[in-house]
């Protein structure tokens, strides 16, 4: 079997950005928004660790369902909002 190799052809740009969709980068130990209720929360957790990790920043986040619905945190490193900022 013989692959055509094709020159000029430009790559589309990736969908998915490291978690821009979120304000990862925007925030502080303590942070938190409120997930919107179409998205699923798993998708957020994933996307706050890829950030994290992409950029090897040793961030921390957090998932938590509230009396509002779900919530996602920036922690510190020893995993709690808010202490030692």
């Amino acid at each position: 079997m013989e692959i055509k190799i094709d020159e000029g052809i430009p790559c589309p740009y990736s969908v998915r950005v490291d978690g821009l969709n979120y304000p990862f980068r925007d925030m502080r130990i303590g942070d938190s928004f409120l997930i919107p209720e179409e998205t699923n929360p798993v998708n957020v957790r994933m996307a706050a660790f890829q950030f994290s990790r992409r950029g090897n920043l040793g961030w921390r986040f957090t998932v938590r369902k509230t009396k509002q619905g779900y919530r996602c945190w920036r922690m510190n490193n020893k995993g709690f909002a808010g202490i030692g900022k």
